[in-house]
């Protein structure tokens, strides 16, 4: 039997689109608390 892995890896175009959206978020987000800011992210992180 053989043991291999499979890697599946997102797309660059998606990782960049990803990366954005929270950049977006965190440039948008200076004025609010550091919770406020937290409690938006979270969910664009874990997906």
């Amino acid at each position: 039997m053989r043991d291999f892995k499979t890697l599946i890896k997102p797309s660059k175009d998606s990782i960049q689109r990803h990366k954005d959206q929270i950049k977006t978020v965190v440039n948008n987000g200076f004025a609010k608390p550091q919770l406020a800011l937290i409690n938006q992210l979270n969910p664009i992180v874990r997906g």
